[in-house]
């Protein structure tokens, strides 16, 4: 489904990037496609030309992200690595003064 996160993470880290990653999906496509639209409003030519430049742009960035994170889960797979669980030592705690 939409909401599988494809690289092995822990629960935590999949519980807070869920949510982040459907509201920034959602409401910057809204955003892309609001301004494509209002740039290239003048003619309904204008508009499927250099809207269809825009999609190619954003469907090249998408392939090119899905090989880029293919190889990375690869290579998470092979060594057994969890994003997420890093050891206690390696995480940094902030504390309030």
């Amino acid at each position: 489904t939409k909401e599988m996160l494809y690289q092995p993470t822990s629960s935590a880290v999949r519980y807070k990037a869920k949510s982040w990653i459907d509201i920034f999906g959602a409401r910057g496509s809204k955003a892309l496609g609001s301004v494509v639209t209002n740039a290239f409003s003048d003619s309904a030519s204008s508009l499927i030309s250099n809207g269809s430049l825009v999609g190619m742009a954003v469907a090249s960035f998408l392939i090119w992200n899905a090989r880029f994170m293919g190889k990375l889960f690869d290579e998470y797979t092979a060594s057994g690595h969890v994003v997420g669980e890093e050891d206690e030592g390696d995480l940094v705690v902030l504390e309030d003064d």
